[in-house]
């Protein structure tokens, strides 16, 4: 059962000013440690990309998860994957007993520079 959609276009124009502006605290207030250890040679660019992901993750949960919530991480190919801080946070919960942790999160990501747009799809697997 599909939960939810989210997408989010970002213009890395307007990331670059935000950095240039407050660097060190939004970057600590988007990116967790390891975000910014996997975007260490291009932070702009991967601030950007963080930024479409979790906003598109946060609309798919219909706005139940915050950006504190979310981590993104790649797998060896370096494709994207959603953590979520708490398995039993509130949007989880739509998907009942026993199913709390089964959500997929389909996540996908298209950059034509200046902008990156990302998609989110969140799943409930349940029986």
């Amino acid at each position: 059962m599909i939960l939810g959609i989210g997408t989010d276009i970002v213009d890395i124009r307007r990331v670059e000013r935000l950095l240039l502006a407050h660097p060190h605290v939004a970057i600590a207030r988007l990116m967790s440690p390891a975000e910014q250890r996997f975007y260490r040679n291009d932070i702009c660019l991967g601030f950007a990309k963080i930024w479409a992901y979790k906003e598109a993750v946060i609309k798919a949960s219909s706005g139940r998860l915050l950006f504190r919530d979310i981590e993104i991480e790649h797998d060896s190919n370096g494709a994207p994957r959603v953590s979520v801080a708490d398995g039993r946070s509130a949007f989880m919960s739509h998907c009942g007993p026993p199913a709390l942790s089964q959500v997929t999160w389909h996540l996908t990501l298209s950059d034509e520079l200046p902008y990156i747009f990302a998609v989110c799809i969140a799943e409930c697997n349940s029986d």
